[in-house]
């Protein structure tokens, strides 16, 4: 009785939110073209304190708390269907460097469903996507045309957008294929696993941090350029961000020179934006499920294809398409990235977990911290 008082009241709370919902797209971020700037924190791409913790947000935490403990639960069993579908497809077959047939991948991809119900869980009751039957073909969905799917990094949320509309394989790291649940569904859809030096692990320094096996690049032009392999899809910032930009694209998914898609993700918020920056994670994303409504935006934009001096230059192509992805957000490209975000985490640099205050060493505070150069 008491989940469908909340509902109601969630019904009424959510239609009311609607008419409001600014995008947290704002234009921010400095870029410069020498090699290294400054940059003040509260403007940093990977940190968010527009919105705090506040009463309302209590109350809302109050009343719709209760519900996670049953709707994780059922998360959980439904990743575990998605698994349970890897299993099956991937049954008694034993070399894994060679695509699925074309009966067991279409047991992998039946998982899409799913994730729908999953995201449904998660807030995201519909979907507002665009540009998608227009630039989005049936021979780029079947991988006849190849071509790569390209997209901001913003939240975890962003993967399972992904397998439901487009059933890609795409880059993962080789840890995340470790784990139990998760692994059994990544061996189904066969992306090509890459190691990483983790911000926080031992040994990571502004040199390795980041860095994958020598021949990722050349894993990934193979797979690009096979026809019996669905189209790759790849987030070039390498990290997640506030959403409010687009940091610099790394090279791997241009290098091959082929053609891609943008797909630009935002998340309009008023209360609290589900962007996965450098904060409490636990509490984030508590603070996410405990929305009586949560919106996505995904926008396909129309297919990309590089001229001659992009293709013979993928730091051109990569820089094009970043400034393409900007101009959808209604922003500058940011000249920051993953060594930029570990020189944050290497001093500590976090929000408080009630999203009001930045955490930081007095003299960043003051004068910020340095982008595109190797000094913290």
């Amino acid at each position: 009785v008491r989940i469908i008082r909340i509902r109601a009241f969630a019904f009424v709370i959510c239609h009311w939110e609607s008419r409001h919902v600014p995008c947290c797209t704002t234009t921010m971020s400095p870029s410069s073209s020498s090699s290294s700037s400054s940059c003040q924190l509260n403007a940093s791409p990977f940190l968010e304190t527009h919105y705090g913790l506040t009463s309302y947000e209590s109350i809302k935490m109050f009343l719709l708390g209760p519900t996670i403990i049953i709707r994780v639960p059922i998360i959980i069993l439904l990743l575990f269907m998605v698994a349970m579908h890897g299993f099956a497809a991937t049954l008694f077959f034993d070399d894994m460097n060679l695509p699925l047939p074309a009966h067991r991948r279409a047991i992998v991809t039946s998982s899409r469903h799913y994730v729908r119900i999953i995201l449904l869980l998660l807030g995201y009751s519909t979907l507002d996507v665009r540009g998608y039957r227009e630039n989005c073909t049936r021979d780029m969905h079947k991988g006849q045309k190849r071509i790569v799917y390209v997209f901001n990094h913003v939240s975890f949320v962003d993967s399972m957008l992904m397998l439901y509309f487009f059933q890609p394989c795409g880059v993962t790291k080789k840890s995340i294929a470790r784990i139990p649940i998760l692994g059994t569904a990544i061996r189904g859809f066969q992306n090509v696993l890459v190691e990483r030096v983790e911000a926080g692990s031992e040994g990571a320094n502004l040199v390795n941090v980041g860095a994958r096996a020598s021949n990722k690049t050349k894993l990934i032009a193979e797979r690009v350029n096979d026809k019996r392999y669905p189209n790759m899809a790849v987030a070039p910032e390498g990290t997640t961000t506030n959403g409010r930009t687009v940091v610099k694209f790394k090279r791997g998914a241009f290098v091959p020179g082929a053609p891609v898609l943008p797909i630009v993700i935002r998340y309009p918020c008023r209360h609290h934006n589900v962007a996965w920056t450098l904060r409490n994670d636990l509490f984030a994303f508590v603070r996410m499920m405990c929305q009586f409504r949560n919106y996505v935006s995904v926008t396909v934009l129309p297919e990309y294809t590089p001229s001659a001096a992009e293709r013979d230059d993928a730091e051109l192509y990569a820089n094009n398409v970043q400034r393409l992805f900007a101009s959808e957000l209604g922003a500058e490209p940011s000249n920051q990235d993953l060594a930029t975000q570990f020189q944050l985490m290497q001093k500590g640099v976090k929000v408080s977990w009630d999203g009001r205050t930045i955490l930081a060493p007095s003299d960043m505070k003051e004068h910020g911290y340095l982008v595109g150069s190797s000094e913290a």
